[in-house]
């Protein structure tokens, strides 16, 4: 006797607008769980029969959200449309396609930065816009608040589909809010660690000389290098060093030639300033440079 469980999720079409009609779900409905708009928005669609129980087809309406309701929807809608899927008939798209499968780490990579570039795209048109660093506003502030209910929603998918299922979407969710969370984490500002009287705060240790190396001749070293110290050894934050990193690097009086990318220069930065290197501080990442910044280190 076959003893294997079978997966209903596998009976969920990976195509947009293929509509396939099991019989029955594990809560005894006959129906499509299909997405019909090509969004990630999985929606059951009834199955109708005649008098004689014979399957007919009538016009759907996709205006009814009572009698086609949406089963799943957010990161579920789009890992529907990805997962490895055993049945050739529900995932013609993906079969022996491996470039348009992906992993779980790909999925949840690529459904974030889908939408990262709607939230930009939409507060882009905001008057203050220039002057928010919209993607840290996406990782700390929208994102996780908006996939929390999307996650609820996409509940109602349990009751069609087995108890394995169940637990593979719960884990789904669970593991992509993990995901978000780490990422808010790379963009949420340092926090020093509090410390008493007998733990005081180490002062940062900057090489001074090693960054005067490279500026040109007519900058003032003697007068401004010792001002540049004191206020690099002040508490701040990893980005507001990389912001300070960038505006040397964009200085009249960076040598320009020592370094061939922003990335090298501030790499090297960082250890002579004694702060952390972060790969992702591109200069589109620390733009546009507060003007109280600019005006603190006003002799670069």
């Amino acid at each position: 006797m076959d003893n294997k469980v079978i997966s209903l999720l596998d009976n969920i079409p990976q195509p947009s607008h293929f509509y396939t009609y099991l019989v029955p779900w594990a809560n005894g409905k006959e129906g499509s769980i299909t997405d019909s708009d090509g969004h990630g928005i999985y929606r059951f669609f009834p199955m109708k029969r005649d008098d004689n129980g014979n399957r007919i087809d009538e016009p759907i309406d996709f205006k009814d959200y009572e009698t086609n309701p949406i089963v799943a929807i957010g990161i579920i809608g789009y890992w529907l449309h990805y997962r490895k899927n055993k049945i050739l008939w529900a995932s013609y798209t993906t079969w022996r396609k491996d470039a348009k499968r992906k992993n779980m780490h790909q999925i949840f990579a690529d459904y974030t930065e889908d939408k990262l570039k709607q939230y930009v795209e939409r507060e882009n048109d905001a008057p203050d816009s220039w002057r928010r660093d919209l993607e840290q506003e996406f990782y700390t502030k929208f994102i996780i608040h908006n996939e929390k209910p999307l996650n609820k929603q996409s509940e109602a998918l349990f009751e069609y589909i087995t108890p394995d299922d169940r637990q593979m979407v719960k884990d789904v969710m669970k593991e992509y809010m993990h995901y978000l969370q780490d990422k808010k984490k790379k963009y949420l500002p340092d926090t020093p660690k509090p410390r008493t009287k007998r733990q005081p705060a180490p002062a940062r240790k900057v090489d001074i000389d090693k960054i005067g190396e490279h500026f040109k001749l007519g900058f003032d070293k003697n007068t401004y290098l010792p001002i540049l110290k004191t206020l690099l050894e002040a508490q701040q934050s990893d980005k507001e060093l990389a912001r300070v990193a960038l505006s040397i690097y964009e200085s009249k009086f960076f040598l320009s030639n020592d370094y061939s990318t922003f990335s090298k220069w501030y790499m090297d930065f960082c250890k002579f300033a004694g702060c952390q290197f972060h790969s992702s501080y591109e200069p589109s990442k620390l733009k546009p440079i507060e003007q109280s910044l600019r005006n603190k280190y006003y002799f670069l």
